[in-house]
């Protein structure tokens, strides 16, 4: 329950961070929420288990995967094959 809590407080942080530096992108967005509202969700009944578990990973492990189009773009690498895969993936 502590890690969903600390991973709540995590993304409710890092959405407000997005929307006051003006970064308002409709994936980042839904992103945010979806993760906000299912482990909120998770804590207020009191549900903490695999599935839980399987879904801070989840939320954690595509944070990365939202950014890299735009680190891409930073380092130059805009329309290669990698650019592609990144975009059909999202």
């Amino acid at each position: 329950m502590k890690s969903l809590a600390v991973t709540l407080s995590y993304m409710i942080y890092d959405a407000a961070c997005c929307h006051l530096n003006g970064d308002v992108r409709l994936d980042n967005t839904v992103h945010h929420l979806v993760s906000i509202v299912g482990i909120g969700a998770g804590l207020a009944y009191q549900r903490c288990g695999t599935e839980m578990m399987a879904c801070m990973f989840i939320t954690e492990i595509s944070s990365p995967l939202l950014h890299l189009r735009e680190m891409l773009k930073e380092l130059g690498v805009k329309d290669t094959d990698l650019n592609l895969l990144v975009d059909i993936h999202r």
